[in-house]
């Protein structure tokens, strides 16, 4: 039985990673740039010297995988708003 539960947990490894990996390119392909909405919810007018540096801030200027990375990493501790308004802790 041991054994069996075991196996069982050591399947939802790769299962998890997934339905997480699935959850952040759906996330990515939204139509709306995460900086503008960032911005537009400040009350800032969108330039583009604003939107990148919003971006940078973000780390929306880094490759895909290091976003994801960085994402699973934020997700098991403190997660700043977009907003910029408060932290989420959990």
């Amino acid at each position: 039985m041991g054994s069996y539960l075991f196996r069982r947990l050591l399947n939802l490894i790769p299962i998890l990673i997934g339905i997480s990996f699935l959850s952040f390119v759906l996330i990515n392909l939204s139509p709306s740039d995460p900086a503008e909405v960032a911005v537009r919810v400040n009350e800032v007018t969108p330039t583009e010297e604003v939107l990148a540096e919003t971006r940078a801030k973000l780390g929306l200027d880094k490759p895909f995988l290091t976003r994801y990375v960085a994402w699973q990493l934020l997700a098991w501790g403190f997660r700043q708003s977009l907003c910029g308004r408060q932290t989420r802790t959990w």
